[in-house]
């Protein structure tokens, strides 16, 4: 008798497992953990995103679990890079197999045990960071699950399918394209006012731009303008277009040293910073009386420096100006100015990078000012 209720307990007891594992299910999500562009490559980011699941039946071991997802045909285009990290499912305790798939988009991992199982808890746990480097030339890109092999299948230690939900895509992953390509960003001193000028080359969920100033390269930089009380600071939304803009500081004072910040501001009201761009703003009431560019200063400089030049007062009320930077093959790496002005004395201010904001190696460079009939050559030398 004894031995046949010992019997009855070990089957009752595997029959209690079999109920309890068929019971558990194991939910899986994505969530966002950052999307940062790499500077100084404008148009560049790296976003990482978590895989995680959670368990309705306590830790729960795991024999197997694989599951992918899959990037749009814009954002897949311009992807360079897939990496995994910090797995739940270490090797070799299981057979781990990752990869990125370019050709549909499709990241995929699955984890097959070895020995040593990991459990899954009640709480949402980490099964694996991707991190995707990319290079955004379009206008947005999104994530979707999957449809493919391997589907999100995970069994437990007696092969048990326990499998869920995959729950949505969260909307932070609805747009993973960087807010704005900043092409240049320069100052200017005209009619004794201090000029702010910057070019975009795109501009993704962009709401505008703010400009802070500071007496102190490392002082404390107090807002002087934004977009939300000066309409020519709003943004363009989604632009692939190129747009200039450009802010007077009419309250800058003669005879002192300013540097100023420039912000562009995106839907969700996160703030990337350019500069900060020196400017010493000095009083000179008189009007040139011929074209001049002067010789920039600091030279040799690093990492920016000014260059100065005249308009006289003609015939004319407007002049076509140029002032473009050139590298040593007469290549131009940067057009710090391409309009019209009045009579006056200006300057704009180098960072010594290329249009695209890509820091340039140090060597010789050529600043090269057209104006009317006149052109003048000077060499800046740039060291790092």
């Amino acid at each position: 008798m004894r031995n046949r209720i010992r019997h009855l307990t070990s089957a009752g007891a595997i029959i209690l497992l079999l109920c309890g594992s068929l019971l558990a299910t194991v939910d899986t999500r994505l969530t966002f953990v950052s999307n940062t562009p790499n500077t100084p490559s404008s148009g560049s980011g790296t976003l990482i995103v978590d895989v995680e699941a959670i368990s309705n039946n306590g830790t729960q071991p795991t024999r197997s679990f694989q599951d992918a997802f899959q990037l749009n045909a814009v954002f897949r285009a311009q992807v360079t890079q897939v990496t995994f990290s910090d797995e739940l499912f270490p090797s070799p305790n299981y057979t781990v197999t990752e990869g990125y798939r370019a050709s549909d988009g499709r990241v995929s991992y699955i984890y097959t045990l070895n020995f040593n199982p990991s459990d899954i808890l009640t709480s949402f746990t980490k099964i694996v960071r991707v991190t995707i480097v990319y290079t955004m030339t379009s206008t947005s890109g999104a994530i979707n699950w999957f449809g493919g092999t391997p589907s999100f299948f995970v069994s437990d230690l007696l092969n048990n399918v326990i499998s869920g939900n995959e729950l949505a895509i969260p909307g932070t992953l609805g747009d993973v394209s960087l807010p704005v390509e900043l092409a240049s960003f320069t100052t200017s001193i005209a009619k004794n006012h201090v000029q702010l000028n910057w070019v975009t080359e795109s501009e993704i969920n962009n709401l505008g731009f703010e400009i802070s100033r500071a007496t102190a390269e490392e002082g404390n930089y107090l807002t002087i303008a934004s977009y939300t009380t000066h309409p020519e600071l709003q943004g363009q939304g989604n632009s692939t277009a190129r747009h200039e803009y450009s802010f007077t500081d009419k309250f800058a004072r003669v005879n002192n040293t300013y540097w100023y910040k420039l912000a562009d501001v995106d839907f969700n009201g996160k703030k990337t910073f350019h500069g900060p761009l020196k400017v010493e703003f000095s009083e000179d009431l008189t009007v040139p009386t011929a074209f001049k560019l002067h010789q920039n200063f600091p030279n040799p400089f690093n990492p920016s420096t000014t260059l100065k030049f005249d308009i006289p007062r003609t015939s004319r009320q407007q002049i076509h100006a140029s002032l473009v930077i050139y590298n040593v093959l007469g290549q131009v790496v940067n057009k710090l100015f391409d309009g019209k002005l009045v009579a006056g004395r200006y300057q704009r201010v180098w960072n010594g990078k290329s249009a695209t904001g890509q820091a340039l190696p140090t060597g010789v460079y050529f600043a090269v000012f057209k104006a009317d009939t006149y052109a003048k050559t000077i060499k800046l030398l740039l060291i790092k």
